[in-house]
């Protein structure tokens, strides 16, 4: 297989009867696999056609933050959590993994959303970033679910995102939830080999979050699992809207996605182990010539 799970770059063919694409219009795609290749062929409904000025603007190192992370974050938070829980007074959202790719787009778009109180989760040589970042920053060794709750004075949160959920992190995600507030899963991380996936931890968290769902009409918490490749397919205009809407937002500056470090073609394979490590922060990015 060759890895690579989103990208930008340029139309080079097309296909009988695509009418959408046309040769050298600017696209973002997240086909999942077969980014780190110099030419990749996938369906036209999965590629976004992106003005190629505003592409630009934004450049591509960034633009590329979008289609995976970019759009992950800004659909859980608009599209799943609601305006009506961002908007708020008090609104107050936790995200676990502060300091990566996802999680860091996470507290970007919640604080240009106007969330009062963010907190993150992160390690601890990540936590003067995430306080950079406007969140409040938890070292996750801690016992980061009673400093949720004094945070908000007991009240919990109206959004926890998390990518961990294995272990403990979805019973103590849900205690940390405020009553109308929302527990949204999307990662299953195996707790005893961090940073895989584990499919026992997904089968057994998928059943606690349908139950939590059943039992949300008595303690008012709604717990969901979020995939952004499912929705992609489910609702593509939707996806489509959201990656040109993120973009937009790099190119105006009012949105700065934080990228890791920039990797040449021929460092593919380091990148992706220090993605594997754990140990990054922001969006590892490789660029490919051709």
């Amino acid at each position: 297989m060759t890895p690579g799970y989103d990208g930008v770059g340029i139309v080079d063919a097309v296909g009988d009867g695509v009418t959408d694409l046309a040769v050298g219009n600017s696209c973002a795609l997240m086909p999942q696999y077969g980014c780190c290749s110099t030419h990749l062929v996938l369906p036209a409904k999965r590629v976004v056609n992106v003005e190629a000025q505003t592409l630009e603007k934004a450049t591509p190192e960034k633009a590329v933050c979008v289609a995976l992370t970019g759009v992950t974050a800004y659909q859980m938070l608009h599209r799943v959590a609601g305006k009506e829980r961002l908007e708020k007074p008090d609104a107050a959202v936790l995200v676990h993994g502060a300091a990566g790719g996802t999680g860091a787009m996470i507290v970007e778009l919640a604080k240009l959303a106007g969330v009062k109180t963010i907190i993150g989760t992160c390690s601890a040589r990540n936590v003067d970033a995430v306080k950079a970042a406007g969140a409040v920053a938890i070292d996750y060794h801690t016992d980061w679910q009673t400093e949720v709750k004094s945070i908000t004075n007991g009240r919990g949160v109206d959004a926890v995102l998390d990518a961990v959920v294995a272990g403990s992190y979805l019973s103590k995600g849900i205690a940390c939830t405020a009553r109308g507030g929302i527990y949204i899963a999307y990662g299953f991380t195996n707790s005893a080999d961090p940073g895989t996936f584990s499919m026992g931890t997904a089968v057994l968290s998928m059943a606690h979050l349908a139950l939590q769902n059943t039992w949300s009409c008595v303690d008012g918490r709604s717990a969901v699992f979020y995939n952004v490749a499912e929705n992609r397919d489910k609702r593509p205009d939707e996806y489509a809207a959201d990656v040109r809407e993120l973009i937009g937002l790099i190119a105006s500056g009012k949105l700065d996605p934080t990228v890791g470090k920039i990797w040449s073609f021929d460092q593919a394979k380091e990148a992706l182990l220090a993605v594997e490590s754990g140990t990054h922060r922001g969006k590892q990015v490789v660029r490919i010539s051709t």
